[in-house]
């Protein structure tokens, strides 16, 4: 995948965890409309790539 430009520069990446990242989602997650979300939190809990099931077994195979 290509980087984002703006006026000729790439675009910087937000870090995960990071406060704007998170703000970023919250905001895109109130604008959604009620099939946008249902398909979103499906997405999360479902999905082939999964986040939910990454972090499930993120925290399953890691030792206490």
């Amino acid at each position: 995948m290509a980087a984002l430009m703006r006026n000729g520069k790439p675009l910087k990446t937000v870090p995960d965890g990071s406060p704007r990242r998170m703000a970023d989602g919250k905001n895109a997650f109130r604008k959604m409309n009620d099939d946008q979300r249902e398909a979103f939190l499906d997405w999360i809990m479902e999905g082939d790539d999964a986040p939910a099931t990454r972090q499930a077994t993120r925290i399953t195979r890691e030792p206490k």
